[in-house]
């Protein structure tokens, strides 16, 4: 192979090591190292679209052409194309328009259309189809119009009269992030095999129901960018972790807050961070940590990996096919990840380099390269939208060693430019059009074609546009059970199921599939039958005990779609057991709010021996009911115990029980705080026998209360509780403690307390008056229609995404931190009943009363007993920072006056 561009080092820029002044993303204590005085940095002038080209290197087999530069487009950020092959941009112009951010709130942002009239590979015109807009993130073309995230809102925007200009938009969604931090909030809208839109860095997706698009809940992950592959396994990255996927679908992780994230969702990837760029990268913002920067200045690792897209088409060469292109606009770079496929379902990655330097996939010696986004199109062919700044660094985070560079350089001007790569094979057969006259049957054929992005877009042009009538169904009923090669059958099921038009006879037969892919979506795209047809949950069993790891598993998952009296259904598929931690954490995913019962079947009046993994999974089980954190079931599951005691299963469900006590307010082992004694508890305690010295515990009673709001079920009542500083953190891990059994039974049996328990002495709570009963019901109303999205019915939040309300030090210590932060957020990092958040909460904008209401509820919902608030404490409480604009973080709120 040749390298193609390479540029040369000239001129040079001296930067010494001198008092910087403080910047918002400087840490206290923390010293900036500048750069050596004879370092000869590459000057970086704003080229041309022509100029920047000749900056590049990449691999000899490839061309890399430019389709679309300024003034036809503006700060791209993301992109997508249509049915037509029309390219959509979504336009951040306002994003940093200087070092300070000053602006950056202007409505100038927009979406833009842009075509190629000639057909020659490159976009001639722009028509502005949305603009004034504030930091716009994604745009997603679909039922005749478009989605568009422009925070705090997501529109569905329709064209009419399809003149490439917005008639109308609808507010799909409200209360989104990306205006305070940009960098952290939600993104992507990336059309899925399961005919969803997925985000990164949001704990929900968006579907279409009903005639109308709405949340599906998610397990978060990911931060800029996503991705699906050919079996719709979605792809995404951190800034510093170039690549992560879910290997299950995290609908199923957002199912069950009680289980702490589900195993296969979320997984790393690759291992190597390395960054091989074209030239040295001391403009990175924490370049004078140790290991930012190599000896050479140059970027070591990822620090600003974004917008992974995995190759499913035939533009680039063969050998490209599956692999992962990871944007680092940091490094000047996009990396290419070799994926090689487990026996399990996963993946692996290893980064792919070229050229005798070793040089990443796309590299350039120009440092206002900053590839943002990638994507593949019509072609086949990889598209990268290119910011082309100096500056891309969010105000939030700019070190004083950054901005002494990005002075002394002038690499904060100019802005609003930006170009659109395509990088594609060398010689390379001419692409097949877009959609834009296919009939129906040419869209069904669509559906096996070797370009990903055709497949995807023919499958959502038939879900949004078929009806029962069509012909075509049967044709797609014959590719689903026939066609070739495999990724044809699995587009065709799910366009049946997008449509409702998926049979139990279909989708059964598709179960039966000679490939073993075929055969999990199959599963996974018949779960909307399952309730109805028995046929369905019949082969299900039957997949169950036959077949191998990854369709086992998808039956553990698909189980969840069953109804609350199907729970014997989830002990039948268990007949070979349950010998992995992922097929019991798929399991358990759907289980939520029924892990009691299901562990009450799973025991069985008097269990015999164990299947494999059985232990383990009474465990899981009882774990997460100590998790929900309500008396009465922690009651039952530990008199559940205590009958099975002379089992292998009871002191296993005593083991789980205990992993899960809360620490009380100095990190000890607290307590659960329940209605009454577990039945036969006592007596049987008394009689063991201790073996070993059991683990200290904390002397003060805390957990979950007696009531939501006071005694039994009634927020009027009065008996016992936690106080607000007993409550704090649960362990996250589920790590056993002890593993003697008699150790355990007296660990638990000092970890929980009841009213009338010799030696434990808990504090009452206050019955609440008439006036503060009607807020925290009106509180009740209000937390149902504004955060129950976010932090669950039960207040369980999102694992290691949104935190938990229930037993939450910040719900149920100090008032005053708690006003603060509902009014103006909070931005990570903190850490909650063991779980470690580093996102952003937004500020909430009500009034007084409803704002006391609110919070009244959540302090003394789900057996919490900490004291109301009233509007007239609340007032006071915001009247001391009344000019606060931006969120607090958990060292401001500890200083705070």
């Amino acid at each position: 192979m040749t390298l193609r561009g390479v540029g040369t080092w000239c001129g040079s820029v001296l930067l010494c090591a001198s008092p910087l002044a403080a910047q918002r993303g400087d840490r206290q204590g923390e010293q900036q190292q500048g750069l050596p005085p004879d370092l000869a940095v590459l000057p970086a002038p704003a080229l041309s679209p022509g100029d920047e080209l000749a900056t590049f290197v990449f691999p000899d087999d490839l061309a890399v052409e430019l389709v679309a530069a300024e003034p036809l487009v503006r700060d791209p950020i993301a992109f997508a194309f249509d049915a037509q092959g029309a390219l959509w941009v979504v336009e951040m112009t306002g994003y940093m328009p200087d070092l300070d951010g000053k602006g950056e709130r202007e409505p100038v942002g927009s979406i833009a259309i842009l075509r190629d009239l000639d057909g020659d590979g490159r976009f001639e015109k722009r028509t502005t189809f949305l603009d004034r807009l504030v930091l716009p993130r994604a745009v997603r073309p679909c039922r005749g119009g478009a989605l568009v995230l422009a925070p705090p809102e997501l529109y569905f925007c329709s064209d009419e009269d399809a003149d490439d200009v917005c008639d109308e938009r609808i507010v799909v969604d409200r209360g989104l992030e990306g205006l305070e931090s940009p960098e952290w909030a939600i993104n992507g809208l990336v059309p899925t095999l399961d005919n969803a839109f997925d985000c990164a860095k949001a704990p929900w997706r968006y579907v279409w129901r009903d005639g109308a698009f709405v949340r599906e809940s998610r397990q978060q992950a990911g931060q800029w960018g996503a991705s699906q592959d050919d079996q719709g396994r979605l792809f995404t990255d951190n800034n510093s972790d170039p690549l992560r996927a879910d290997f299950v679908n995290a609908v199923y992780g957002g199912r069950n807050p009680n289980l702490g994230g589900l195993q296969g969702v979320d997984v790393r990837v690759v291992d190597d961070f390395a960054v091989k760029s074209a030239r040295h990268n001391p403009g990175v913002n924490r370049g004078y940590q140790k290991g930012v920067l190599d000896a050479a200045f140059h970027l070591a690792n990822v620090t600003g990996a974004c917008a992974p897209w995995i190759a499913r088409g035939a533009g680039l060469p063969e050998r490209y096919r599956g692999d992962a292109f990871v944007c680092e606009p940091c490094g000047n770079v996009v990396i290419d990840y070799d994926l090689v496929e487990q026996p399990d379902g996963s993946v692996r990655g290893a980064p792919v380099r070229f050229g005798e330097r070793g040089l990443d996939f796309l590299a350039s010696t120009d440092e206002r390269f900053r590839p943002v986004f990638a994507c593949d199109g019509p072609d086949g062919a990889l598209y990268v939208a290119d910011m082309y700044r100096g500056l891309i660094q969010h105000k939030l985070f700019v070190t004083s060693f950054l901005r002494t560079q990005v002075v002394a350089r002038g690499l904060d001007r100019p802005i609003g430019l930006g170009r659109i790569w395509r990088i594609a094979a060398k010689r390379r057969a001419p692409h097949e059009p877009a959609f834009a006259d296919a009939s129906d049957a040419e869209l069904v054929a669509a559906l096996a074609d070797p370009n990903g992005w055709r497949r995807d877009t023919a499958q959502r042009l038939i879900v949004e546009s078929f009806d029962a009538q069509n012909p075509e169904l049967k044709s797609l009923e014959r590719l689903a059970l026939r066609g070739e090669p495999w990724f044809g059958r699995v587009h065709a099921l799910w366009a049946l199921a997008g449509l409702g038009a998926l049979s139990a006879e279909t989708a059964t037969r598709a179960m039966q599939d000679s490939d073993e892919r075929v055969r999990v979506q199959a599963v996974r795209a018949s779960e909307a039958l399952a309730s109805r047809d028995p046929l369905v949950p019949a082969m299900w069993r039957v997949l169950a005990t036959r077949d191998g790891f990854r369709v086992r598993r998808q039956v553990f998952l698909s189980l969840g779609s069953l109804s609350g009296e199907a729970l014997a259904s989830y002990a039948a598929v268990g007949e070979r057991g349950f010998p992995t931690a992922a097929e019991r954490s798929a399991l358990v995913s759907g289980l939520y709010g029924r892990e009691l019962e299901f562990l009450e079947v799973l025991c069985g009046p008097r269990p015999s021996t164990p299947r494999d993994g059985e232990i383990e999974l009474a465990e899981l089980l009882a774990r997460c009911i100590a998790n929900e954190l309500v008396p009465e079931r922690v009651e039952r599951a530990a008199a559940l115990a205590v009958r099975l005691a002379e089992t292998p299963h009871g002191p296993v469900i005593a083991r789980g029980l205990l992993a899960a006590v809360p620490p009380d307010a100095q990190g000890a082992r607290g307590r659960f705080v329940l209605t009454g004694e577990p039945a036969g508890w006592s007596k049987f305690v008394a009689a063991v026998t201790v073996d070993s010295s059991p683990v200290g515990v904390g002397a003060t009673p805390t957990g979950a209360g007696t009531s939501p709001t006071g005694a039994g079920s009634s927020p009027t009542g009065g008996d016992a509780s936690p106080t607000a500083a007993d409550v704090s953190s649960a362990r996250a891990d589920g790590s056993s403690a002890g593993t003697d059994a008699s150790s355990v039974w007296h660990e638990l049996d000092q970890a929980l307390a009841w009213p009338g328990k010799p030696g434990v002495t808990l504090e009452p709570i206050r019955p609440l008056a008439s006036e503060e009963l009607a807020r925290f019901e009106r509180g009740r109303e209000l937390f149902a229609a504004t955060c129950v999205a976010c932090h669950g019915e039960r207040g369980a939040g999102q694992p290691n995404v949104v935190p938990p309300l229930r037993a939450s030090p910040f719900v149920l210590g100090d008032e005053t931190r708690l006003v603060r932060i509902v009014t103006h957020g909070l931005t990570g990092p903190i850490e909650v009943r063991g779980q470690h958040f580093d996102g952003e909460m937004p500020g909430f904008a009500t009034s007084d009363d409803d704002l006391a209401a609110i919070l009244t509820y959540v302090r003394r919902a789900w057996s919490h007993g900490a004291e109301p608030l009233t509007p007239e404490r609340t007032a006071a409480i915001r009247a001391l920072t009344p000019d606060r604009q931006r969120q607090w973080t958990l060292e401001e709120l500890s200083t705070a006056k």
